[in-house]
Order: structure tokens, then sequence, then C-alpha cells
């Protein structure tokens, strides 16, 4: 039986090996100078929680959440809906609210 000592080790990790770069990719401090040559495209996303309310409807209160975050957020990737809830008012009317779970890419500096 053959095992792979390596299954679980993040892929990245294995290309940064010497023998597995390239010899035109050479390595800074962190072993990443190059690498792009290889095709690998290295990001960071933050993931935030926000929650838009709207009057309508639940398709209304996720569009005003993410219109509104992306006011001050930039490169938004994802918007993923983690929840729906209805608040209900003494009067009787109807507050929608949409729990909307937002991606955005950290902008190099």
């Amino acid at each position: 039986m053959v095992v792979d000592r390596d299954v679980g080790k993040p892929i990245l990790a294995r290309l940064l090996k010497a023998d597995a770069l390239p010899s035109r990719c050479r390595r800074d401090q962190y072993g990443l100078v190059g690498i792009e040559r290889l095709g690998v495209m290295m990001s960071v996303y933050r993931v935030i929680d926000v929650i838009g309310t709207s009057a309508s409807s639940w398709e209304e209160a996720a569009r005003e959440a993410i219109t509104t975050a992306a006011g001050s957020l930039h490169d938004l990737r994802v918007a993923e809906v983690t929840k729906q809830d209805v608040v209900v008012g003494e009067d009787g009317t109807l507050l929608f609210r949409a729990r909307i779970q937002l991606s955005f890419k950290y902008a190099p500096e």
C-alpha cells in the first residue's frame, strides 16, 4: 500500500518546496517571489456579517445590506444570506431582516 505523507498539507506548501519550483522562480524571505508565474494566485479575504432591513421584502433587506456595505468596503466578492427573520411591530407592521455574510478582498499596501 502506498501512503501519501503529504496528504492534508496545503498545495502551496508543496509548490514552495525547492524541487517543485521552476528554476526561473526564486524565493525571497517569504518564499513567494516568482510564484505568480506558476499560475498560483494568492489572496486574503475577510468575511463579515451585516444585517439589512426593509419594510417590503427580504430581497430588499439583502440589497440594502450589500449596497450600504459597498459604500465603505471595496472589492466585495460573495454575499451569502445566512438568516432571514421578521420583526412584528406592536401595530402589526412587519420589518424584514436579512443577515448576510460578505467577503471582501484585502487590498495590498
